[in-house]
């Protein structure tokens, strides 16, 4: 439930390409990510989320464009690069390395490709 100062009443917007990652781990028990938007968001401040958000336009380098934003999101909300180098997940070093390609400027679908990296889309 999202407090009340996040609620709009204004004008309606115009709805946008977006994904929301549902991230489960484990069986019983099983974990779900949330995360917790900052007090200062201007969109549902101190609310619990799934990470996500709006399709860019490097997302659109993708075969699947929602699915490439929800891969992005996900690494840039939260750290988690869900990509593998060939059959193998990505590791710690790979997630290091995509993360000081974007810092330095560089899209995040450049990156995960410069890296020899394929999102893990399913």
């Amino acid at each position: 439930m999202l407090p009340p100062a996040a609620i709009n009443e204004g004008d309606p917007v115009t709805p946008r390409p977006s994904a929301t990652v549902l991230l489960v781990r484990g069986r019983d028990p099983w974990q779900l990510l949330l995360m917790k938007r900052p007090g200062g968001a201007d969109f549902a401040p101190d609310a619990y989320v799934f990470p996500g958000g709006s399709v860019h336009d490097d997302d659109r380098s993708f075969e699947d464009e929602i699915r490439a934003a929800a891969v992005r999101e996900l690494f840039e909300e939260v750290g988690i690069l869900l990509a593998r180098r060939g059959k193998s997940l990505a590791r710690e070093a790979d997630c290091d390395r995509v993360r000081g390609l974007t810092i330095g400027g560089t899209p995040f679908g450049a990156a995960v490709r410069e890296l020899g990296l394929t999102p893990a889309f399913d």
